[in-house]
């Protein structure tokens, strides 16, 4: 979900639209292009200006406080003022009275002040989290969004039971005008003596004249009218320009995670599943779209016409979408006879083709590996002119940034059409994983993203083969999340959240990244065929319903013990998903002993603090149940040995001259070798470099700069060791290696020594800019790295590089011929 004001270009992140919800600039980041050209933009702050912005913060902050000490009013201490709180003491409580008892910290009884409703009551309902009493049952909602006034009105009808008798239920709205509350069961109808809004909660509290009772089947009827705003959340409003300069207008939904409020009364949990069936009443110029295929249509008068559609099955809220526009469509259909279409403005149709493409074949594929066919008649892809974030899952009915889905294949560069790719197969994978099962609540988010972000690479490697995404996997998601992660301020895979706020703030990369990160090494330790059977089975079971982190790791357990592995799959992970960070693992030897020892790797504290000054506390006290794989210059194939919550000491055999660990960087930890190991591995890549795979080439670089950066290593290491790059061709380890460079050049500015460095680049760079051209030719990998190697080389100053760049954009500007051709 990539969030841009309207007109804006996919990589322009330093202005934001105003519309922009905090979770869609958090959630756009990751859908951003990761290519070396976008990384490299950062600020750069030398040391002596760091100082003397310290300085200036200090001195202001000192000037606040004395400003604040003696400009503050007298206040007596006898009294006080009452203020109406809202108190976070009160979340979790159960119904109340008017006002509730708590203990003061010396024990004695005071007063809480509940929620106040708008009208000044008392809300009686004190959790940010519903009442687990209702269960919703089907949804029947009537919506006539006016694309003129840009007002929506609608009536909602919920049908429910109680698993309890209870004389109230409490929904979530937001920024809803109520009216005309309605409840009966069967033939008898039941009087709403009290309607109730807390706004910070967003929720609407209704009692009744009569006590409900279990079990039995009630339909509450709300009408509703809202605003069509611009926030791109909720039921907002969207609009483009055609080529003639008309601003042609249209109505789409976001709803994750918690905006379906905005749009509906409604249960606005992700447990909380239900059936829709939805109809829209549109102008004739217009279209409309819901999850589910038009079950029919009727003309209303001369210019309006109202679509009903087919009842969805059982989801969550936040998976419901529609849309009124005048988009046109392309449509093909999947061997499964699945109907696929993308929409777009027509004036950009011809830029569908590709997404298409990827779409149907994707969707065949995940038929496939997930072992159940997709459950829906149709999938729609949607170009949204303004979008607060890259993409969003909504079951059948996908939608996107016009950037995140269009290409122009004269046009498109091939980093933005990879790009495309890994965001439709992203999406559509959330069709099984996130749609059919879903998390039981936020906190295991990552549940859903980071096996989207795992399973991406997967399908786009199926519909681009000759991309090799699982080599480029480290690249877009296990590096970034290292380096993340290896931070205090990081926080575990799953953390517990309440406030909308809270929720927001999880869509990360430490729940993207390196949730498939991990998943990728579960696939390395289990074997692909037994995750596959696992997911399979996990699938099965909890299809049309919710499921927590611990169903899966049981399914996959039982999976592992049935294909003769017998791995406890919880308590492994758990110590991966239930502590932030991961671990060091350094390597000594002696003889043909090996020992492996783990400690958390943290940038700018000590081993030691590890859980003294970290927020989050482990229970396993940093160490981790870590899948230590290794080859050797002996013997290609990998070799595991666990390090479970300890250290570990094993043979090898002693004519071995080099160990390389985390083969293809598949396990979430660095390894720090001895003086004596890096030097056989400097002087096996030097001598035959394709003897370790690309990855593992990568890895190496990946982990001596990053350890000599943190005063682990001594410099003179990772360099010695790109002097291999001379010979270097392959994508992977070179971007590796240009970030590792920008690293050490911003550690170093501003120092004599930064020359020198960049010299040693510059003779690092010769080979390989002469090997890649000019010329927007050869493989999809040679082609992603030409542009970060020109790149790269003019920014250390290559004469030749610059001048080439200046004379084809020249004639791009004068000639009008593009700067591949000149």
């Amino acid at each position: 979900m990539l969030g841009k004001g309207r007109g804006s270009s996919y990589e322009e992140l330093d202005e934001e639209s105003e519309g922009d919800s905090r979770f869609g600039v958090n959630k756009r980041a990751l859908y951003e292009p990761s290519g070396m050209v976008d990384r490299v933009r950062r600020v750069i702050v030398s040391p002596k200006r760091a100082c003397c912005i310290a300085i200036i913060v200090f001195l202001c902050i000192l000037s606040i406080a004395l400003i604040a000490a003696f400009s503050r009013p007298f206040v007596c201490c006898a009294c006080k003022e009452n203020v109406d709180s809202e108190p976070d003491s009160l979340v979790g409580q159960q119904q109340g009275n008017d006002s509730q008892s708590s203990l003061s910290s010396n024990g004695t009884s005071s007063v809480v002040t509940p929620p106040t409703a708008t009208n000044g009551e008392p809300f009686p309902w004190t959790s940010v989290r519903l009442p687990d009493f209702v269960v919703p049952l089907s949804y029947s909602i009537s919506l006539h969004p006016n694309l003129t006034t840009f007002v929506n009105k609608g009536t909602v009808n919920v049908t429910f039971t109680l698993k309890e008798p209870q004389k109230f239920i409490v929904l979530h709205v937001k920024e809803l005008e109520l009216s005309n509350f309605h409840l009966e069961t069967g033939n008898t109808v039941v009087g709403v003596r009290k309607t109730l809004i807390y706004v910070k909660y967003e929720q609407l509290y209704i009692e009744f004249d009569n006590i409900l009772g279990e079990n039995v089947p009630y339909s509450l009827s709300i009408d509703f009218k809202g605003n069509l705003s611009e926030k791109l959340e909720g039921f907002y409003l969207s609009s483009y320009r055609t080529s003639a300069g008309e601003t042609r207008y249209l109505a789409t939904t976001h709803f994750e995670p918690t905006y379906a409020r905005l749009a509906f009364p409604c249960f606005d949990e992700p447990s909380l599943k239900a059936t829709f069936r939805v109809s829209i009443i549109r102008e004739g110029r217009h279209i409309s779209l819901f999850n589910m295929p038009i079950a029919q249509t009727k003309k209303l008068s001369d210019n309006l016409y109202v679509d009903y559609y087919n009842d969805t099955v059982m989801m969550s809220t936040y998976l419901v979408a529609f849309i009124v526009s005048d988009h046109l469509n392309v449509t093909a259909v999947t061997a499964n006879n699945v109907t696929v279409s993308v929409y777009s403005p027509a004036e950009q149709l011809h830029q569908a083709a590709f997404a298409l493409e990827v779409a149907t074949s994707v969707l065949d594929f995940y038929d496939s590996f997930f072992g159940i066919p997709y459950p829906l008649p149709k999938q729609d892809l949607v170009a949204i002119p303004d979008f607060g974030a890259g993409a969003m899952e909504n079951w059948g009915l996908t939608t996107y940034r016009e950037t995140a889905i269009l290409t122009d294949s004269n046009e498109t560069s091939v980093g933005k059409i990879q790009q495309v790719a890994l965001t439709i197969t992203h999406e559509l994978a959330h069709q099984w994983f996130g749609d059919l099962v879903t998390m039981s609540w936020w906190n295991d988010l990552w549940l859903n993203e980071g096996f989207a972000s795992f399973v991406e690479n997967l399908g786009t490697d199926h519909v681009r083969p000759e991309w090799n995404m699982m080599d480029q996997f480290v690249l877009s998601k296990t590096q970034p999340a290292l380096q993340l992660d290896s931070l205090a301020s990081s926080h575990p895979i799953s953390v517990k959240v309440d406030n909308p706020s809270d929720i927001e703030s999880i869509f990360d990369t430490i729940s993207y990244s390196k949730g498939a990160a991990i998943i990728y090494m579960l696939e390395s330790f289990l074997g692909k065929t037994t995750l596959q059977r696992g997911l399979k089975t996990y699938l099965n079971t909890y299809k049309y319903k919710n499921a927590k982190t611990e169903d899966l790791w049981r399914v996959l357990s039982l999976e592992s013990h049935n294909m003769n592995v017998s791995l406890d799959v919880e308590a492994i992970m758990d110590t991966w998903t239930q502590q932030m960070g991961f671990p060091l693992v350094t390597i000594e030897r002696k003889g043909n002993v090996v020992t492996a020892k783990q400690q958390r790797f943290l940038v700018g504290s000590s081993a030691e603090e590890d859980g003294v000054s970290s927020e989050f506390y482990s229970k396993y006290g940093y160490k981790w149940h870590i899948p230590l794989t290794y080859t050797t210059d002996k013997s290609s194939k990998p070799k595991l040995v666990w390090l479970n919550l300890g250290d570990a000491e094993f043979k090898v055999s002693s004519d071995v001259k080099w160990i390389k660990f985390n083969t293809n960087q598949t396990g979430f930890y660095r390894v720090m070798y001895s003086e004596r190991d890096w030097r056989n591995l400097i002087e096996a890549l030097k001598t035959d470099h394709t003897v370790f795979t690309a990855v593992d080439r990568a890895s190496l670089l990946d982990d001596a700069f990053t350890l000599a950066r943190n005063n682990l290593l001594d410099s003179t290491i990772p360099l010695e060791m790109a002097g291999y790059l001379t010979n270097e061709t392959a994508y992977v380890p070179w971007i590796t290696a240009l970030e590792c460079f920008m690293e050490m050049e911003m550690t170093l500015k501003e120092r004599k020594s930064l020359r020198n460095l960049i010299e040693y680049f510059q003779r690092l760079l010769l080979p390989i800019v002469s090997e890649v051209g000019w010329k927007d030719q050869g493989t999809h990998l040679q082609r992603l790295l030409r542009p970060s190697i020109l790149f790269i080389a003019s920014h250390y100053g290559d004469e030749e590089v610059i001048d080439e760049a200046l004379k084809r954009f020249r004639e791009w500007k004068t000639n009008n011929v593009r700067c591949d051709e000149a």
